[in-house]
């Protein structure tokens, strides 16, 4: 199967595939399977991790605790907001999302709200080595990323698994290869024999092969899908997380970098 098959509408590396933000079921629904669903059951949710163990965790959604286990090969992605990657020191650093007390997200802005710049949080890179899938919108944009140098890539994934080289066509609208770390963090994408320079930029950025040390209580938001365990918990067959923090009254997103916090 080519993964660009599944980059469409989910992330995804071979066939571990990742939701996306918009994937969850409604909140209702998804609590109503969660409490009167046969174990099998198909169920997908969204929300704040409230705690975290070893192997599994629960998540709060709309006011009802779900618990989440983990399987063996569970995929876990990172949703990258404002993605700065430090190839030196082995890390990237990301926005986290404002939240208000009641778990719903800060996302309307106003002319007299106060903007403040917003946490940021660095995230060991999963992999020394690391490979990249990223989709082309149409023909146009095809066009414009043969023509241009460096490389501009959005709606990406980066990952630790070899998914295979392959450079964009009218009939297939994705690029993948191996990414090049070169001096002063110059980034390369290298796809067979051919080497490019890209730059990578902030929309629709995951990175794959986070495991469960990085779902903190308090801090994390999580969209998974999974199936519902015999005592009710939900068995996650893959979730994208990513990082939050408690939003003053005022606040909303900014444009500015802070320094990373510590996680």
């Amino acid at each position: 199967m080519k993964p660009f098959r599944l980059l469409i509408s989910i992330f995804c590396v071979g066939c571990l595939a990742l939701p996306s933000f918009s994937a969850a079921q409604d909140a209702t629904t998804a609590n109503v399977i969660a409490k009167k669903g046969k174990p099998g059951t198909t169920i997908a949710i969204t929300g704040i991790v409230t705690e975290s163990n070893k192997y599994s965790f629960k998540v709060n959604q709309n006011g009802v605790e779900h618990i989440v286990r983990l399987r063996e090969n569970t995929a876990i992605g990172l949703k990258m907001t404002k993605p700065w990657f430090d190839w030196t020191n082995g890390q990237v650093v990301v926005d986290s999302t404002p939240v208000s007390d009641a778990g719903v997200f800060e996302t309307k802005s106003g002319p007299n709200q106060k903007k403040a710049a917003q946490p940021r949080v660095a995230f060991k890179l999963p992999s020394e080595k690391l490979f990249l899938i990223s989709k082309l919108s149409d023909t146009e944009h095809l066009e414009r990323f043969r023509s241009s140098s460096p490389k501009w890539i959005n709606f990406y994934l980066v990952t630790p698994e070899n998914i295979g080289n392959h450079m964009p066509t009218k009939d297939e609208l994705y690029v993948s290869g191996k990414i090049v770390v070169g001096k002063k963090q110059q980034v390369d994408l290298q796809v067979g024999s051919e080497t490019m320079p890209m730059k990578l930029g902030f929309r629709n950025a995951t990175m794959n092969g986070f495991s469960i040390e990085e779902i903190k209580a308090g801090c994390t938001k999580v969209v998974l899908s999974g199936m519902l365990n015999t005592d009710n918990s939900i068995l996650a067959n893959s979730l994208v997380f990513e990082p939050v923090h408690q939003a003053a009254k005022t606040e909303t997103r900014s444009t500015a970098i802070a320094s990373p916090a510590k996680r």
